[in-house]
């Protein structure tokens, strides 16, 4: 933005950019988008393929092998040599393939969502994706919304603005239409809007004056608003793991290579030997593994209706203990109606008029509710006959009134006509209130007519006066306890009630400050209105218990109301179980810590109260996943260990957030939930599969040298088996689909290890039952006169199709192999039958056999090796019992 538009008047800057109120035409905004281009920032370069697959070679085990390779050409060895080459080349394109689609598909997901604004074009008001937005273009800007361009403000109400993206400054400023001084600093510039800041209250009209590179922040890529990927903290502690099992691993091949000297072993022999334990010991895949698990979870969240963006909320919602939810838009459908008008002497059921016969007072009502009202008509072409078309766009307080009135025959533009708005105190949710100020045309006078709705006990507090079939008359105690027993009556059916007043005033005294005006009120009557329940969420209640997930409903609606809903779905709610704002203020620290363990509802709450709560769950060691959707959810949202934005939230809410929602139901963050615990599940099948087999080579090779045998495996058997056989049913088990009793376990503890003791004791298992098998056909082979490379042929065979057949017991850790589906994982099953057909070429193609040292096996050598592996499944699925058997008579003692 060159021209200093902060120092010109708005209409100035109208003219300049050749605009006006009503908006560009459709032609005129097609032809700049042209001419300028889209309005985006352009993004950093993505990591090329090129790099993805030269960024494989910089791994120590790489090198090693390389230098195994390298030695094994200085003496000679050239097939050694070529095969160590081969393996290094597999490797790298397995990898590479692993990578390349985990950085596609993290980067589909970052750039799912796309921001919209309202935009005003030919007078019509709709929604338009930010990058469409051109110069001259009129914006509406709402609280809680992200500014999508440079703009000049030309209207605005009560508007303030956080630029801590652009400026620093933490605190957020004043903005008006009042132009400044030339010399301003961008901090000081009052009457200009930055890309990328947000709008923490009030609204405005704004002129957009520059797009894309041309913005202030499109002139300093470093401030661009997305959260740059970072490693994780499971990446971080798999990192770890991975380190501590190479120092231990390369530690072992060093004190194998030296009790292989001493025993009298050639030392080349002992290298390469050592150097192929070392790679088959260290599961060099798991980073990428990870990676791909967290992307493929990803993929499953966002099928499921939740887009994940960033990759910690994908890995730490398998250990949520607590959501917390709003009951509107989740628990409940979130499309409002107003159901009933509540006047002094009657109740008029809204529902049933559609013969739009009303009195003046249940106008007078609906017409606060209309006017008094933040929503708006997306298309405004759109006419009384054809409502069905109308998309009205607000909160769903808002869109219930306006479409009340719509169907009861009001006219947006005819009301708006007569009853024109000068001011606005907006919506809040600490003050619970909304007040408008207009002019009444109807009655020709030049006093003004305040409009007002919100919560009951707020509003009711500061009306002297109330509306009755008789006139007004002053609002007395008595009165007040009759709106509030119907208060109560609507309230514990489950329905909102707001109530609705007004305030003829005289110019004259009116004050400045239209909030300051706020007293001496009209009551005209209450609006009830209903939000169904969703058929689902009774149903995902129960399963969020049986998960061992406390769901508490966080609300500002009233008490009754809230605990209708909260009964409706299956909640405890006895007296101990609810807490309101009130009660809530009057507990220190300490008490609320204690308090929140028994609390399942919270009503009539307000933001600051949402940190508290959840401040206290946290100090309980819950793992606390909060949803929400407003402006003032935010520091709820970031505080919380899982920050959740529904989808039809504000734009603030969805950037503080880790997960979105493009469903606005409770159902979906229970199924993200279950898609985090199997995420953990399917690290820890990967982890146990390759530590297991990395555990099982070393352990034969070791025993055999101890045992003064010959080796069993030559170094290009080990590698094959390592790399070519078994990366591809490892990279498989990221795609098992979970156990489908998975939401019946508790959550996971938040720091639990990755190695737990079960895990531990079946890699010791399948380690040690697979070498004692091994090497007893080994020494029985040895025995009965084979030649040793036959032997070796067969133990390269053994290993390769033990690990391709236990596998399927690392499907599941939790459950006996009879006891589910053995073949559901596609890729699974294709993956052992490619790295079978390979170990196959390795025995039976001509110029395999020269490069493994391998020949021909017969039907007989076959059975033989699946007999061993059948013994190792069998060892293996003991182990497992002996887990499950636990875990049941641990739960059998509890119940």
């Amino acid at each position: 933005m060159e021209k200093n538009y902060h120092s010109i008047s708005g209409q100035k800057v109208l003219s300049d950019l050749n605009s006006n109120l009503q908006g560009l035409s459709e032609e005129e905004a097609q032809k700049r988008l042209v001419k300028y281009g889209p309005n985006k920032i352009i993004e950093q370069k993505k990591i090329s393929k090129f790099f993805i697959f030269f960024s494989q070679f910089n791994n120590i085990l790489i090198y090693i092998l390389l230098l195994a390779s390298l030695i094994s050409f200085l003496f000679g060895e050239n097939v050694d040599a070529i095969v160590i080459l081969a393996a290094v080349f597999l490797n790298t394109v397995i990898g590479y393939f692993q990578e390349n689609k985990a950085q596609s598909d993290l980067s589909k997901l970052k750039h799912y969502i796309k921001q919209q604004v309202f935009v005003r074009r030919e007078g019509q008001q709709y929604l338009l994706n930010t990058e469409d937005l051109v110069l001259g273009d009129i914006i509406l800007i709402q609280s809680g919304s992200r500014v999508a361009a440079d703009c000049r403000i030309l209207e605005t109400n009560e508007l303030k603005c956080q630029e801590a993206a652009l400026t620093g400054e933490s605190l957020a400023v004043d903005k008006s239409s009042e132009k400044v001084s030339v010399g301003a600093v961008i901090g000081d510039r009052s009457s200009i809007l930055y890309t990328g800041t947000n709008i923490v209250r009030g609204n405005a009209v704004a002129l957009v004056v520059a797009t894309g590179m041309d913005t202030e922040i499109g002139k300093i890529a470093g401030y661009i608003s997305e959260t740059e990927d970072e490693a994780t903290p499971l990446q971080i502690r798999l990192k770890k793991l991975g380190h501590i099992i190479g120092i231990f691993s390369l530690v072992a091949c060093a004190l194998i290579f030296i009790l292989g000297i001493i025993l009298g072993r050639s030392a080349l022999e002992m290298f390469l030997i050592s150097v192929a334990i070392a790679v088959s010991s260290i599961p060099e895949g798991l980073p990428v593994a990870i990676t791909v698990i967290l992307a493929i979870g990803m993929q499953r969240i966002l099928k499921k209706k939740s887009l994940v963006r960033r990759l910690v909320a994908a890995e730490t919602l398998g250990s949520t203990t607590v959501i917390c939810t709003d009951k509107t838009g989740t628990l409940t459908v979130g499309q409002m109606a107003v159901s009933d008008i509540i006047l002094d002497n009657e109740i008029v059921d809204i529902l049933s008029k559609k013969d739009r016969t009303l009195s003046d007072r249940v106008k007078e009502v609906l017409r606060v509710g209309f006017l008094c009202n933040d929503s708006f008509l997306e298309d405004q072409k759109a006419s009384q006959e054809s409502l069905k078309e109308l998309e009205i766009s607000g909160s769903p307080t808002d869109k219930a009134l306006l479409s009340a009135g719509l169907d009861l025959g009001f006219s947006l533009k005819e009301e708006k006509k007569i009853y024109p708005q000068l001011d606005e105190v907006t919506f809040d949710s600490a003050k619970k209130y909304m007040m408008t100020l207009h002019t009444n045309l109807k009655e020709q006078t030049n006093d003004r007519i305040i409009f007002c709705k919100g919560a009951p006990e707020i509003v009711i507090e500061h009306c002297s006066f109330i509306n009755t079939k008789n006139g007004v008359k002053r609002l007395t105690a008595k009165e007040k306890e009759k709106i509030v027993k119907t208060q109560n009556h609507f309230t514990s059916k489950g329905l909102r009630l707001l109530a609705v007043a007004e305030r003829r005033i005289s110019s004259k005294i009116l004050k400045d400050n239209l909030d300051d005006n706020f007293e001496h009120l009209v009551l005209l009557g209450l609006i009830a209105l209903k939000d169904p329940l969703r058929k689902t969420s009774k149903e995902t209640i129960r399963i969020c218990r049986q998960a061992g997930i406390r769901p508490i409903i966080i609300t500002g609606d009233h008490k009754l109301t809230a605990r209708a809903v909260a009964a409706e779905v299956g909640l405890k709610v006895a007296s101990e179980n609810i807490l309101i704002g009130e009660e809530l203020d009057k507990l220190n620290d300490d008490d609320l810590r204690e308090r929140v363990k028994k609390v399942n509802l919270y009503a009539r709450v307000s933001p600051h109260h949402k940190l508290r709560i959840i401040k206290a769950l946290q100090e309980n060691n819950e793992v606390v996943a909060m949803a929400g959707d407003g402006i003032n959810d935010a520091p709820a949202i970031q505080m919380a260990d899982i920050g959740i934005a529904l989808g039809s939230g504000t734009d603030i809410a969805k950037e503080t957030a880790e997960i979105v929602l493009l469903e606005n139901d409770f159902s979906v963050i229970v199924q993200a939930v279950k898609q985090g615990r199997i995420i953990f599940d399917n690290l820890r099948k990967i982890i146990v599969y390759l530590l297991s087999d990395s555990f099982s080579g070393m352990l034969l090779i070791v025993s055999a040298i101890v045992l003064g045998l010959p080796l069993p495996l030559i170094p290009a058997q080990i590698l094959w088996i390592n790399i070519v056989n078994d990366s591809l049913p490892n990279f498989a088990l990221a795609f098992e689909k979970g156990d489908k009793d998975i939401m019946k376990r508790k959550p996971l503890k938040k720091n639990e290890p990755i190695l737990d003791k079960e895990m531990k004791f079946l890699i010791f298992v399948i380690g040690v039952f697979t070498d004692i098998g091994l090497l007893v056909l080994f020494i029985i082979l040895m025995k009965t006169g084979h030649d040793i490379v036959h032997v070796r042929t067969y133990m390269f065979a053994a290993l390769g199709i033990d690990s391709l057949i236990y596998v399927y017991s690392c499907k599941n850790l939790k459950r006996q192999i009879w006891n589910y589906k053995l073949f559901d994982n596609k890729l699974l099953v294709l993956g052992t039958t490619i790295s079978l057909i390979m170990l196959m070429a390795g025995i039976y193609f001509p110029l395999f056999q020269k490069a493994l040292r391998t020949i021909p096996l017969g039907m007989e050598g076959w059975l033989i090796m699946l007999g061993v592996a059948l013994f190792e499944v069998v060892s293996i699925e003991f182990g497992k019992w002996l887990f499950i058997h636990k875990r049941f008579k641990k739960k059998y003692k509890q119940s």
